[in-house]
Formats: structure tokens, C-alpha cells, sequence
């Protein structure tokens, strides 16, 4: 699996994942829960302190409507 941890395409996706969650009135907990995964991680992704797969980016994206 490809894997995105650093660069302008890792910003942007954070970026419209963050928005998308600001547009939903959601928070990183919330996001996490529905992923099965610890909100610490979903912060670690966001922040760039861990890398994410495309899927993972995908899901993301998908969850927050973005």
C-alpha cells in the first residue's frame, strides 16, 4: 500500500479533511470512532507525525464529505 506522510498533497488532504469536519460541526474523536481507529491517530495523520494509505486518505475524505 502506497502511503502519504509528508509533502503538498499530504497538506491538502489534511487541509479538506479538517474542513470537511469544521463543515460538519465534527470533531477528530468523532471521526476516529466511525474509522475504528484512536483519535490520537487521526491527529498524528492530520498534523503529518504519521503517515496514512491512500485508502486511508480516501476513507477520510469519504467520512467527511469532502
Amino acid at each position: 500500500m502506497s502511503e502519504l506522510s509528508r509533502g503538498p498533497l499530504r497538506d491538502e488532504l489534511a487541509a479538506r479533511v479538517k474542513n470537511g469536519l469544521k463543515n460538519q460541526q465534527e470533531t477528530q474523536r468523532d471521526l476516529a470512532r466511525r474509522m475504528g481507529v484512536s483519535e490520537k491517530h487521526i491527529s498524528q495523520v492530520l498534523t503529518g507525525r504519521a503517515g496514512a494509505t491512500v485508502e486511508m486518505w480516501d476513507r477520510m475524505l469519504t467520512e467527511v464529505g469532502q
